[in-house]
């Protein structure tokens, strides 16, 4: 559990800091800022389905449908420098709901996020709110536990009967570098399609590399993913997102140490 709740906490502070938007070269998939021979060696692996491209309108170099060797030659051509065409795939910043629906609401330095985090087989029902840095993360359950990251600190409590403890730096309170300030790239977007449901798809890269995705639907977030691999993958889908915060969620007054 304890591994789900930091992903789940490092994804909403990922929210919380700004992204830079712009064009991207198209063949450039590997987001490296130049199309080279690496970059048609990629293409004509998602040609064959040997890997799967993030952004698909990157890969499709000629903007015909589909991912073949014509993409990589003309990858090719752009890295030599004979190539005329057009090489900026703005096509792939006209939808970014995120800038729209979740940045206004996240700008604010004080917001709730309803949700249910799933990874592998674990699935926590949470309510994060996030204030001014401040973070409290409240587990619905059985016994209601809530998770407060404040200056710097961590702690554990229990509403209901008033107590707490203060946890250890290698529980929860490293998650806070997460807020550097530091503004994560816009790679791009797409429809994807989940469980038979179909979203827009935003793509975020970090500059440590880590990525997120912003899931949308019917205008609204619908979803927040760590892409990673099988079990690894974590997903918080969203019940409601808004700005604001209880104020108590963020008070140690009237509680017991334990």
């Amino acid at each position: 559990m304890k591994r789900i709740i930091s992903l789940a906490i490092s994804l909403i502070l990922a929210a919380s800091v700004s992204f830079a938007a712009h064009a991207r070269l198209v063949g450039d998939v590997d987001g490296n800022g130049a199309v080279n021979s690496s970059d048609a060696l990629l293409i004509l692996q998602y040609s064959v389905g040997q890997k799967e491209p993030t952004v698909k309108t990157i890969a499709d170099v000629n903007g015909d449908g589909a991912i073949n060797s014509a993409d990589a030659l003309i990858a090719l051509q752009i890295s030599v420098g004979s190539y005329t065409g057009p090489t900026e795939a703005d096509d792939i910043l006209i939808t970014s709901y995120r800038k729209d629906v979740v940045d206004p609401i996240t700008s604010t330095g004080k917001f709730t996020i309803k949700a249910t985090a799933y990874s592998g087989s674990s699935t926590i029902p949470m309510t994060i709110e996030y204030r001014d840095g401040d973070l409290a993360v409240t587990i619905d359950g059985l016994t209601e536990i809530r998770i407060l990251i404040m200056d710097g600190k961590s702690y554990i409590t229990i509403p209901k009967r008033r107590i707490y403890t203060q946890a250890s730096d290698k529980e929860f309170g490293a998650e806070l570098s997460i807020v550097s300030g530091e503004e994560s790239e816009y790679i791009g977007s797409e429809e994807a399609v989940r469980n038979g449901v179909t979203y827009i798809c935003e793509h975020y890269k970090s500059p440590d590399g880590s990525s997120k995705d912003y899931y949308f639907r019917n205008g609204k977030l619908a979803m927040i993913v760590d892409p990673k691999s099988g079990d690894d993958e974590t997903v918080l889908m969203i019940t409601d997102i808004y700005a604001g915060v209880e104020d108590s969620s963020f008070s140690l007054a009237g509680y017991i140490k334990i």
